[in-house]
């Protein structure tokens, strides 16, 4: 019951080479004999849902997709109301290992705590003892203005979110206000000035990699683009 825009949509795994479809193939079989759900799509039935030329995908039911700041901030809030004690903005510098327990230091006191959870979703920079032993990466994101219903139509892109084989992939999906929310162009990390060439030339990938797949999104612009 938390207002994150939360839409429950079908996935799509496509494959537009004739190997990655071959593979794909062979992946539905696999969860087919564990017991998760899917159906293929041929190349005619990928067009029809998602207007892009392929050979084959993998269709899933179950999903969804919603706005993770929104939902974010909702699960605080009821985190906070439960009881939770939230603490934003406070840097952890230091987790020692203790009898019993850690200690967790912040620039301004200590906390005490039987265990420690470091939920960041990767390695953030700030966490040194992990950073070492990943090869960062950026992602890229590219979103078009909000389109009318017969822009939409032309783009040929059906109510679904879809990413393909490729590494690194490339995924779209529709937001609630009809933009359509392009991404992927994976790039090692770069520092300083060299990251503002990487996503200029990351917009312009991605960009001319779905309006190859997607020939009426050539007319849409890029309103928005970030990593």
């Amino acid at each position: 019951r938390i207002a994150c825009d939360l839409v429950r949509r079908d996935a799509v795994y496509y494959a537009t080479r004739g190997p990655a479809a071959e593979a794909l193939a062979r992946e539905l079989a696999l969860r087919r004999r564990a017991g998760i759900g899917g159906r293929w799509l041929t190349p005619g039935g990928l067009r029809r849902l998602t207007g892009i030329p392929g050979r084959g995908a993998i269709v899933t039911r179950g999903n969804a997709q919603f706005d993770p700041y929104r939902a974010s901030l909702g699960l605080l809030r009821h985190a906070a109301a439960d009881g939770a004690l939230v603490f934003e903005r406070t840097p952890v510098r230091r987790i020692e290992q203790r009898r019993g327990g850690v200690r967790l230091v912040t620039p301004h006191g200590s906390i005490a705590a039987r265990e420690v959870v470091v939920a960041t979703g990767y390695a953030v920079p700030g966490f040194e003892p992990l950073v070492g032993r990943f090869g960062m990466r950026h992602t890229y994101v590219i979103a078009t203005p909000p389109v009318t219903a017969s822009q939409a139509s032309e783009i040929g892109f059906g109510d679904v979110m879809a990413w393909d084989t490729e590494r690194p992939y490339h995924y779209l999906r529709w937001t609630p206000d009809r933009r359509l929310l392009i991404g992927g162009a994976d790039r090692p990390l770069l520092p300083g000035r060299r990251r503002a060439g990487a996503l200029a030339a990351a917009v312009r990938e991605l960009k001319d990699h779905f309006d190859r797949l997607l020939p009426a999104l050539a007319d849409i612009r890029v309103d928005r683009a970030w990593e």
